[in-house]
C-alpha cells in the first residue's frame, strides 16, 4: 500500500499480537515492539519514509552520476528500481522508455536506468526512516 500509514489495532491486546508491522510501500518491516508497550489510545503515523525519497535521489546523484532530470519522479528511476527489487514480474522492462515514450505518458525521468540493486537501496532507506520514526514516536 502506498501512502502515509497510521495504525491502531484495539484488538491487538486481545489477539496476543507480538509486533507492529509497518507498511512501507509494498514491503512490511517487523520492528519488534512488544504489544504491551503500545498505547492503544493513539495512532503512530509512519510518514518519514516519504522524506527518504530525497535521500534516495541524493544517493543516485552521488553514486551513479544520474541527473535530476534522468532520476525524475513518477515512474522514473527511483520508482521503477524499487518495483524491480520488490516485484520484478510486474515490470514490463521491454516497454520502458525515457519519459514513458513520449509527452503525456505520466513518466518523468528515464526508467530504463532503473535496477533492482538501486531499488534495494531505496527500499532500505525507506524502511530505516519509517522504523526510526516509529521508535521515536514510541519513545524507544
Amino acid at each position: 500500500m502506498l501512502g502515509s500509514t497510521s495504525f491502531r489495532n484495539p484488538r491487538a491486546r486481545d489477539s496476543g499480537a507480538a509486533a507492529i508491522l509497518c507498511f512501507v510501500a509494498v514491503l512490511m518491516a517487523p520492528i519488534g515492539v512488544e504489544s504491551q508497550q503500545l498505547r492503544y489510545d493513539r495512532e503512530y503515523p509512519a510518514v518519514d519514509y516519504y522524506a527518504a525519497s530525497s535521500q534516495i535521489n541524493d544517493w543516485l546523484l552521488a553514486n551513479y552520476g544520474h541527473t535530476a532530470e534522468t532520476i525524475g519522479g513518477h515512474a522514473g528511476i527511483r520508482d521503477i528500481s524499487q518495483l524491480l527489487y520488490v516485484a520484478p514480474q510486474h515490470i514490463r522492462t521491454d516497454k520502458l522508455a525515457p519519459l514513458g515514450g513520449g509527452e503525456g505518458m505520466g513518466v518523468t525521468g528515464d526508467p530504463t536506468l532503473a535496477s533492482a540493486e538501486k531499488g534495494r537501496q531505496g527500499i532500505q532507506m525507506k524502511v530505516d526512516a519509517a522504523v526510526k520514526q516509529i521508535r521515536e514516536l514510541m519513545g524507544r
